[in-house]
């Protein structure tokens, strides 16, 4: 936009694809179905169940901007999020009349295995790097300081746990890049 400014921005959307956004989410669920079309899927040794890898739809966004104010220093404010929808369905191979839900984002799971699925992910990120040296023939030497802010909602959370965690953290590294 300007002379040493820059806004940044990335999307994704789509069935399977919460294995690209930093691993945070499933690419698929696994479902049953009966083997036979219009047969019968029981639990057992007889089974007649089949599987059906079901896609998690699933999306990011991320917008930012860089500016660099003085020559060796480059400041960078970034903000990002991720969701990953639900996909659920009846058990049909479980036994008995009423069936469990399962699948991702499932209100009937353990409380345990419920309060591991992400639904949203945002982060807001504030960082700081200072270029100490830097040579065309022999790379350059960085300060790279950041701190950043990240929610998490899960689908399912069960009392006295909170609905939503929330994380500040700071990261600072000395960079030696390559020419």
């Amino acid at each position: 936009m300007f002379k040493n400014f820059r806004v940044l921005a990335q999307g994704m959307w789509g069935p399977g694809v919460g294995r690209y956004l930093i691993a945070m989410g499933p690419q698929v669920v696994v479902a049953p179905v009966p083997a036979v079309s219009g047969g019968i899927c029981t639990s057992g040794p007889a089974g007649g169940c089949d599987v059906h890898l079901s896609m998690v739809h699933a999306g990011d966004a991320l917008v930012g901007v860089e500016a660099q104010p003085l020559k060796n220093t480059q400041l960078g404010f970034y903000y990002g999020g991720a969701y990953f929808d639900r996909n659920t369905f009846p058990d049909i191979s479980a036994a008995g009349a009423v069936k469990p839900f399962i699948g991702f984002g499932n209100f009937g799971a353990a409380a345990g295995v419920a309060g591991i699925m992400n639904r949203a992910i945002q982060e807001g990120t504030i960082d700081w790097t200072q270029t100490f040296w830097k040579s065309p023939q022999y790379g350059a030497v960085l300060l790279v300081t950041q701190a950043s802010y990240v929610s998490r909602s899960p689908w399912l959370t069960v009392a006295p746990n909170p609905k939503n965690a929330h994380l500040t953290m700071g990261y600072v590294s000395v960079r030696y890049v390559l020419p």
